[in-house]
């Protein structure tokens, strides 16, 4: 069984016939996709068409058309075996000589356009320039009485369709070996890299740490599910390079990484999905659990939930977000809340998500208090760092947040400021509990909470620091 020249698609599907009278197509593997069977052998090299139709002829007097599932479209009939490629004009028209002794221009539905009668059979693939002229040689030519002829012919096409493989050997240069070629041994050839926009010369495009075809697993030039981005170093736009959260270190990369751009996995022992922004579920982006973006999970990157009621909550934020736009601190609840308000510095300052142009408060802090108004009870999800243990007060009323990591008496917690505070309000669960340092027995707020907002009335301002 012999085979002949091969073909290649946008996906990396090779296409190549055989004498046992069949068009194979053969992923990138090496797997057979599928195969085509003809009435005779298949010694024509496949064209593709911009969609992706295979045209290839073959001795049974036939040009194919079949779909890329490997379905036939049609057939168009001539007199004589084709065993010569055919090539696709601009306009859609395939041309191909025929051992009848014509010249065929074929529609794009199979139909006949023309045909131009030789005096023996074609001897040759056409290649079509861009003013539209069309050339292909004859066993015998109109120009001579014997031997060999060149046949040039104008037609409606301005040039090669602008398909993957639109005729022979790739393009007018016959370049298709180039194609089958791999420079840079990163697992494509490089045609696919080409098309899809991926370095033939750098086996790795993106400088992620993970080859192109490593990225590329099917290598088809497309990014599947499962599959990271090889033009993009952070394929789900989390903020964390795909290389990183798949665990890779320098050890692992080849000269192909550029080593300035690359961020080596900071603990290798603990990956995250690079196709999905948020691997865990937890509906915060990895990135923002992780705000170095080095793959380790470093001294204080957490992250809290806080439990909203329909109404009036008054809260605080447990950690200092990595971003503090309040779109984004509050994006666990987009739609699900009316309003926030803060005081600070003797002044009101609010956010309506459906009026943001005339909101005054634009981002949130840890250590201030908020009153936030909930349209349905949800969870708050809030990641960050450790917040700082120090709060400036200023004299008279200050709405605050508790930096704590764990729920304290009011005494002990206030300590610092003891003697300079008059009085510690909360609202929790629909209910005002108040503390007075004067009369701590009558008091019924005896706790101060990670998460809860507290006003704090002074008799001088002052710096609240944990103890």
């Amino acid at each position: 069984m012999g085979f002949f020249l091969a073909s290649l698609g946008s996906d990396g599907t090779i296409y190549i016939g055989s004498d046992d009278y069949n068009l194979y197509a053969i992923n990138s593997d090496g797997t057979k996709k599928w195969s085509f069977l003809t009435g005779d052998s298949v010694h024509s090299s496949p064209i593709l068409g911009e969609d992706g139709t295979i045209y290839v002829g073959s001795n049974d007097h036939k040009l194919y058309a079949i779909n890329p599932n490997g379905i036939q479209i049609w057939a168009f009939i001539t007199e004589g075996g084709i065993s010569d490629s055919p090539a696709i004009g601009s306009d859609g028209t395939i041309y191909v000589g025929s051992g009848d002794n014509k010249f065929y221009a074929i529609n794009p539905d199979g139909t006949q356009k023309w045909a131009l009668l030789t005096k023996n059979g074609m001897a040759s693939s056409p290649t079509i320039s861009s003013d539209g002229t069309i050339y292909v040689g004859s066993y015998y030519g109109f120009f001579s009485g014997f031997g060999s002829g060149l046949f040039a012919i104008n037609s409606e096409s301005n040039g090669l369709a602008d398909s993957f493989w639109p005729m022979f050997h790739w393009n007018t240069k016959h370049t298709g070996r180039v194609a089958f070629e791999d420079t840079d041994d990163d697992g494509l050839f490089d045609r696919i890299e080409i098309v899809n926009n991926t370095n033939p010369n750098d086996a790795d495009s993106d400088d992620d740490g993970i080859l192109d075809g490593t990225e590329d697993s099917n290598r088809n030039g497309m990014v599947d599910p499962g599959e990271t981005d090889p033009r993009n170093k952070d394929s789900d736009n989390d903020g964390i390079q795909d290389g990183t959260e798949s665990g890779v270190i320098v050890a692992d990369v080849g000269i192909g990484t550029d080593l300035g751009v690359f961020i080596p996995d900071a603990d290798p022992s603990t990956t995250t999905d690079p196709t999905i922004i948020d691997s865990d579920g937890d509906g915060i982006n990895d990135g923002v659990e992780d705000p170095n973006f080095n793959g380790a999970v470093d001294p204080g990157e957490t992250s809290s939930n806080l439990s909203l009621n329909v109404g009036w909550n008054l809260i605080s934020l447990p950690k200092q977000p990595t971003n503090t736009d309040i779109d984004s601190v509050l994006s666990s609840i987009v739609d699900k809340y009316k309003s926030v308000w803060a005081y600070i510095n003797g002044l009101w300052k609010s956010f309506d998500p459906e009026q943001p142009y005339f909101s005054d408060l634009t981002d949130m802090q840890a250590g201030i208090g908020y009153w936030i108004k909930m349209k349905e009870a949800r969870e708050l999800t809030v990641s960050g760092t450790d917040p700082s243990a120090n709060i400036n007060l200023s004299d008279g009323w200050n709405l605050v947040g508790f930096n704590g990591s764990e729920v304290a008496e009011v005494e002990t917690v206030l300590a610092s400021i003891a003697g300079k505070y008059i009085s510690v309000w909360a609202y929790i669960n629909g209910q005002w509990k108040s503390y007075d340092p004067n009369q701590p027995f009558f008091s019924d707020l005896n706790n101060v909470t990670p998460g809860v907002g507290y006003w704090i009335k002074t008799s001088e301002a002052g710096t609240w620091s944990l103890p």
